[in-house]
This record gives structure tokens, C-alpha cells and sequence, in this order.
């Protein structure tokens, strides 16, 4: 990094209270050294995401003044590596994150009422098999509206979501925890949670439990 980039970084990490997840190219215990002034005063750092280093690598810290904070270390996208891997990661409203790796495709097949999906198998940051919890994001355009579903599905596993119009809205069910979130998307189910985008417009997410549903309906 260079001096203009951590002089940025100190000041993005203590302007606020905010949650705060750094994303950067060399792992943080090839600069911190160099730099560690920069945390001194920083609050709220949930974890930082790096690559370089064609490994798999998880650690906690590794310095005292960040002692809490997680490192997780993916370079696997280069050619000589055996095992390659995407990191995918979900923050909650709480502020926790859950991350895991998957070392294969997810896959999408479209039936007459949706989609089923399939979730890849997934490894552990010791590069053993294991069973994770697999966020997978869809997106659908509807009459020029975007409507983001979140699931979360068991690694090699299958479910099916059912996205449906009636009259002036649209219903969207599973059979798994799906989360649907958009920018000027309604329900009169009350939002998981909502904010408002730098550009002005109003963004709700609403989370549908496996066998409801949930209908929507967009306005600008």
C-alpha cells in the first residue's frame, strides 16, 4: 500500500462507529509492520479479506492492537494451485458475518413455476471437506425492477424457489430460508430491514422462512 492509501485508510477507520470490513490485495501482516498507526484508533473492524498468497489462510489478529479481528487469506485463483476455492461471505443486520469456501460451481435450473438450485460442496480453512451453510445470491428482472433472493443452502443440496405474479404483485416461496431485498420493493410484512442508498431511492429486504411466502410489489 502506499502512503496516500493508508493515510486514507486511518481516516475511513475512526471517522465513525460503522461496522467496517477492509478488503485488500496483500495480506495485513505484509503491511501492517510498516503501518501500524493506522489501527490505532480504529473501531469496529468485523474482518479483512485478502489475496497474494496462492494458500488458503485464516487468522485471528495477528497483531495485539487488532488482536480480535479476521484475516481471511484466498489466492487459490492461480493456475499451479491444487485446490481452488471462492470465498463467500453474508453480513447480518447484527453486525455478524459468516463466511465459507466452496470449491465448486453453484448450479441454477429453471422449472415451469422457478428456479432449482444446487449448492457446491464446501471445505474448511484446514482444506478439509465440511458442511457450510452456502449463501447464494439470484437476481431477476421484473417490469425493469431488480429483486435480489438470498439463499442460504446446505453445501450439496437442493431447494427450489417459486417466484410467481399475481395481478400487481409478485409472490416468491421455498422451500429454504430465502432473503428478497430491491430498491422500491413493498410487502406488507414487515422489512427485515431497510435503508436508503446514497442515491436517495429506499431499499427493503424481507426474510421468508422455507414453506411461506412472501408477495411484493414495486413502486418507484
Amino acid at each position: 500500500l502506499s502512503l496516500p492509501d493508508v493515510i486514507w485508510l486511518k481516516r475511513r477507520l475512526i471517522e465513525d462507529e460503522l461496522n467496517k470490513v477492509i478488503l485488500v490485495h496483500q495480506p495485513l501482516d505484509q503491511w501492517y509492520p510498516h503501518a501500524p498507526w493506522v489501527f490505532k484508533e480504529a473501531s469496529n473492524i468485523k474482518s479483512v479479506y485478502a489475496g497474494h498468497s496462492h494458500d488458503i489462510i485464516y487468522v485471528k489478529g495477528p497483531y495485539k492492537q487488532i488482536s480480535d479481528v479476521l484475516n481471511y487469506i484466498n489466492g487459490t485463483c492461480s493456475e499451479e494451485v491444487k485446490l481452488q476455492a471462492a470465498t463467500l461471505t453474508i453480513f447480518t443486520k447484527d453486525g455478524k458475518e459468516q463466511t465459507v469456501l466452496v470449491d465448486g460451481g453453484i448450479r441454477v435450473d429453471e422449472t415451469p413455476g422457478g428456479v432449482e438450485i444446487t449448492a457446491p460442496s464446501t471445505v474448511n480453512w484446514k482444506k478439509e471437506s465440511t458442511v457450510s451453510t452456502v449463501p447464494i445470491r439470484l437476481v431477476t428482472c421484473i417490469d425493469g425492477h431488480y429483486l435480489n433472493l438470498i439463499v442460504l443452502l446446505r453445501s450439496e443440496t437442493k431447494c427450489s424457489i417459486c417466484i410467481q405474479r399475481r395481478d400487481q404483485e409478485v409472490e416468491v416461496s421455498g422451500d429454504v430460508e430465502i432473503y428478497a431485498l430491491g430498491k422500491g420493493i413493498y410487502s406488507e410484512q414487515k422489512p427485515y430491514d431497510s435503508w436508503i442508498c446514497s442515491c436517495g431511492a429506499a431499499w427493503n429486504s424481507y426474510r421468508v422462512s422455507p414453506g411461506d411466502g412472501l408477495r411484493l410489489e414495486f413502486k418507484e
